[in-house]
């Protein structure tokens, strides 16, 4: 039987090789750069959270200022924050098991309080015919017709992140008790820059 050198009876010449293996070598180098300046974005990201919403505006309060300016007309000033969420559809698609069952159970409860405290216009339905944003009454008489026939159908709802933000910050601001677990209500302060042209 005949012996076949692959490097010299087939294989391209080595210097296509080195091509290729140089290039492989580039892509190796650029995944992991990829993967450490992803790393180093989470890392300022947290770092920036950590100032704008514990450490400026903690000192800021500690001093009684609410806002001030540096020397090149940047203003900073504190402003109150409210926020909360709904499980996205996207969230409960890529969930698994008891993870997606929390997801889809928290979601419920979430529409339930909307629904229950005349803020269901901010939630929005989405069949194959779309349901505008303040028409929930009118997609759950469409849902029921659809379930009274038996048919089978997909409901894709959604809520606004700054709508419930803003209707959330507003309820707080009311006095009416909110569910924080639910919505995941996030409050505190932010320290806001605005820069100078």
């Amino acid at each position: 039987m005949t012996k076949i050198n692959l490097l010299e009876d087939v294989a391209p010449s080595s210097n296509e090789i080195g091509a290729c293996s140089e290039l492989a070598e580039r892509q190796i180098q650029l995944e992991d750069e990829v993967i450490r300046l992803e790393e180093q974005l989470k890392l300022a990201k947290q770092n920036l959270r950590q100032v704008s919403e514990i450490d400026l505006p903690e000192l800021m309060n500690n001093l009684n200022v609410k806002e001030f300016k540096l020397n090149d007309g940047t203003k900073v000033s504190v402003n109150d924050v409210v926020s909360g969420s709904t499980p996205s559809n996207g969230a409960i698609d890529r969930a698994k098991g008891e993870l997606k069952q929390e997801l889809v159970q928290r979601k419920d409860s979430c529409y339930t309080y909307l629904r229950s405290n005349k803020a269901e216009s901010l939630i929005s339905n989405n069949y194959v015919v779309q349901f505008q944003t303040g028409e929930d009454t009118k997609a759950l008489e469409f849902e029921k017709i659809l379930n009274d026939k038996e048919l089978d159908f997909a409901n894709k709802s959604e809520v606004n992140p700054r709508r419930l933000n803003s209707w959330l910050k507003e309820q707080i601001a009311n006095g009416k008790e909110v569910p924080y677990d639910v919505f995941k209500i996030f409050t505190g302060h932010r320290a806001v820059i605005k820069r100078s042209n």
